[in-house]
């Protein structure tokens, strides 16, 4: 993402469509990007699904080893949060929001957001609708091997067998995680607009900024001019 490219005057959609374009035009370097930090999280939320979903065997290991399962629950959840606001922290182009070597302040910036903040609501809003439709799409094989799941923990709980291959498991697992990363890409879209738009705000405020500037030097010249042109005159008046 260059500076140039960043720093303009765009309007909610155009910031969209240009994350878009930055996502779609180099995935390669994209995903080399950011794997680091997407793949564990995905791995993560798949483990937080697979724990939210009904286990007899795993319910049955929690209540015969309750210490054991809050503590692995703790880590997993602490550990998923922790994952997210890094994920979201790595991705944003905090050097490209500070062209020039300008120094960051945080509370500049904390400023600007609330300052734009129905702007902002606003493209997290139709963003997380265009999100939301692209994860049920590709969660459509998740969907499938939840219900496969919760019918055979159904039938486990009146002591039927399972009733799906030893494989399951481990395919249940890696369909999550493949679904998450998917949604984390997508989340990854709406990240990166929410970027352009806020070097967008940035750009409005300078010009504002310059354009208030630019007027009060105006009206302080004119105040100078008139004081000048009084003191002319007052000089004319005491001649005659």
């Amino acid at each position: 993402m260059e500076v140039n490219e960043l720093f303009k005057q765009r309007s909610i959609t155009a910031c969209m469509k240009a994350s878009y374009n930055t996502v779609t035009s180099d995935i390669r370097s994209l995903v080399k990007q950011t794997w680091v930090t997407h793949v564990p999280f995905a791995v993560l939320l798949a483990i937080v699904l697979y724990f939210l979903l009904p286990n007899k065997s795993l319910h049955d290991w929690g209540e015969a080893n309750p210490m054991a399962s809050f503590i692995l629950q703790t880590i997993i959840y602490a550990a998923t949060l922790v994952m997210a606001a890094v994920s979201f922290w790595h991705l944003l182009p905090h050097k490209q929001l500070c062209p020039q070597g300008e120094k960051r302040k945080p509370g500049r910036s904390l400023v600007r957001i609330l300052r734009h903040f129905g702007g902002f609501l606003m493209t997290c809003f139709l963003g997380m609708m265009i999100v939301g439709i692209a994860t049920f799409i590709a969660a459509v094989p998740t969907i499938i091997l939840i219900i496969a799941q919760l019918y055979s923990q159904l039938g486990a709980l009146q002591g039927d067998p399972l009733g799906v291959p030893g494989y399951f498991t481990p395919l249940l697992f890696l369909v999550f995680t493949l679904t998450s990363l998917l949604i984390i890409y997508a989340l990854t879209w709406l990240g990166i607009a929410l970027a352009y738009q806020y070097a967008s705000y940035k750009v409005q405020d300078e010009e504002k900024k310059k354009l208030k500037e630019s007027q009060q030097q105006m009206a302080v010249a004119g105040i100078e001019q008139m004081a000048t042109e009084m003191a002319a005159e007052e000089e004319e008046n005491k001649k005659y």
